[in-house]
């Protein structure tokens, strides 16, 4: 067996003499060559002949099933299913790591196996000596700086770090296998291995101050941000404290989140900030009632009443009219006391009817959803209903929204059925 073959310069005249080595060796003989890099154009010929075979990084990385066996090696037996989880998304199937968190448990103790944030310090140990305490302060001041990106372009680590020479660096690491990675996306970017990332917060957070370390943070999150990755900022964001900045991002993103269906992410972001903070800004209370809607539509109503109240104070139209329909909503969403729906009824025919002019059409279609199904619940003989319902399907569908046409459309079926109106519903079936 050789070690650490990739010490050895590509221009050095070694490579012939161990070539030539190779070539005489019994054929009952096998050699194994460890190198973080590819061979060198010396064994061009070895390969041609196939004498020389490759395994690389990927026949290298253990499966899933592959490290639970390992683990439970290490441990005396199998680990649960959600730890184990967190073990292989930390080690990705990298061996030595797998030994060494596994190692850092008494035998037949499952229950003291790491928690997760818990990274043992033997793998901490394993970085330093083998490689980061190797290197040169340049490469160890940039590996530091950069510790906090989950991901990052050249670009970013240049502006980041202030270093010309990022590209280098990146690709010197990427191509020694030194714990990075890159994956496909329009600009190639590069990642660190969970661990070693890890290894390098910890050491990051021991050598600078404690400001250094939240404005690393800080222009970490706004270089993600500015690149799209705006999950991974808002995490910086958070951690540095630069709520204004979180705000902005929250705001941003709220209405794609939303579409997307991830209402769960959005009211994360939200919790974020602190509540003092979030109590005093409409907009946040607002979202934060959207994101928890379907799912205690009771909570929703109570951020969403806050927000409105605010906007109100504000003579904010927009924030009042989308407030105010998400209430009913979450009234009828949940299907239980429908009485509640009779002040906000009235709230809406004092405060917003006089002065019905609307900042956009899709915001008149929302709030005229909301009053349609109301007043088809509690007042079904209402005298605007008829009209209002012919007006909200028109413009539903002239906005291009099919979420919101679907509902409308939902709604006027139920409408036309409980007033025995079947010729309609036939109509409304064939218009759908």
């Amino acid at each position: 067996v050789f070690d650490n073959y990739h010490e050895i310069p590509p221009e050095s005249s070694f490579h012939e003499v161990f070539k030539s080595g190779l070539a005489g060796i019994s054929p009952d003989i096998h050699v194994i060559i460890l190198s973080r890099t590819t061979p060198p154009q010396a064994f061009a010929g070895l390969f041609a002949n196939k004498v020389i075979r490759i395994i690389g990084p990927k026949k290298l990385t253990l499966s899933l099933e592959e490290s639970r066996e390992l683990i439970q090696i290490e441990t005396g037996e199998k680990l649960p299913p959600d730890v184990m989880k967190h073990v292989y998304e930390k080690t990705r199937g990298w061996a030595a790591g797998l030994v060494l968190m596994g190692s850092s448990v008494e035998k037949g103790n499952i229950h003291s196996f790491p928690a997760e944030e818990f990274i043992p310090e033997s793998i901490f140990g394993y970085f330093a000596s083998e490689l980061f305490d190797k290197m040169n302060e340049n490469f160890k001041d940039f590996l530091l700086k950069t510790a906090f990106l989950p991901r990052m372009t050249v670009s970013i680590a240049r502006r980041l770090t202030g270093m010309n020479d990022a590209s280098k660096i990146l690709s010197f690491l990427n191509s020694n296998h030194l714990f990075t990675g890159t994956f496909p996306a329009p600009v190639r970017e590069y990642e660190y291995h969970p661990l070693f990332r890890e290894f390098l917060k910890s050491r990051a957070e021991n050598r600078f101050h404690q400001e250094e370390v939240r404005l690393l943070k800080q222009k970490s999150a706004i270089l993600l941000k500015e690149a799209g990755h705006f999950e991974d900022a808002v995490e910086l964001f958070s951690e540095s404290e630069d709520y204004e900045n979180l705000i902005t991002v929250v705001l941003d993103q709220a209405t794609q989140l939303v579409s997307q269906g991830r209402h769960k992410t959005l009211e994360q972001w939200i919790l974020k900030i602190p509540e003092e903070i979030v109590q005093k800004e409409p907009w946040l209370l607002y979202w934060l009632g959207v994101s928890c809607l379907h799912l205690i539509a009771s909570d929703a109503r109570k951020y969403l009443e806050k927000a409105l109240k605010l906007f109100k104070l504000q003579d904010d139209i927009t924030g009042l009219c989308l407030a105010w329909a998400s209430i009913i909503e979450s009234i009828t969403f949940e299907w239980n006391d429908f009485t509640e729906l009779d002040p906000w009824l009235d709230w809406f025919d004092k405060h917003i009817l006089p002065s019905l002019t609307f900042p956009s059409a899709e915001i008149e279609v929302r709030v005229s959803l909301s009053r349609l199904s109301g007043l088809i619940i509690r007042r079904p003989n209402h005298p605007d209903l008829p009209l209002l319902l012919e007006e909200t399907l028109t413009k539903s569908r002239e906005i291009g929204n099919v979420a919101l046409y679907m509902q409308t459309v939902s709604w006027a079926l139920t409408y036309y059925a409980w007033i025995g109106d079947f010729a309609k519903t036939d109509v409304m079936r064939a218009r759908s």
